[in-house]
């Protein structure tokens, strides 16, 4: 597996999702985060795309707004989930509550092939 500084999301039916998303530190729990400025319902928001442990040993990465954006809570407000992906299989993505289809193709950057597939990092502990 590799670190990479960008992903880029192509094909997705909701195109404002669509295009590069820079590295933007970790989530909480140690896997790379990235974010992409846009528009929704008209207003200027972050998409990101991250990845979750969403219990019951799944992983999910997700194509979302998150943080609160739309309704006005602190950073940990409601998620506007468009599309995830399962850990186990990072190149076969599918709609969410707020995705249409099709679904997109997530690579590492504009000049591979390399699925999403990246390393968790370890957080110190403080």
């Amino acid at each position: 597996m590799r670190k990479t500084d960008e992903v880029v999301v192509t094909g997705a039916g909701f195109s404002e999702v669509n295009g590069a998303y820079v590295r933007n530190g970790n989530h909480t729990n140690g896997y790379p985060k990235y974010k992409k400025s846009g528009h929704y319902e008209g207003r200027e928001v972050e998409y990101t795309v991250y990845r979750m442990d969403e219990g019951r040993n799944t992983d999910k990465w997700f194509i979302s707004l998150w943080g609160g954006q739309l309704d006005g809570e602190d950073e940990y407000g409601s998620d506007y989930d468009f599309y995830f992906s399962f850990e186990d299989e990072p190149d076969i993505w599918h709609y969410e509550d707020h995705g249409v289809e099709p679904a997109p193709t997530v690579l590492l950057s504009p000049l591979s092939n390399e699925r999403l597939e990246l390393e968790r990092e370890e957080i110190p502990q403080v």
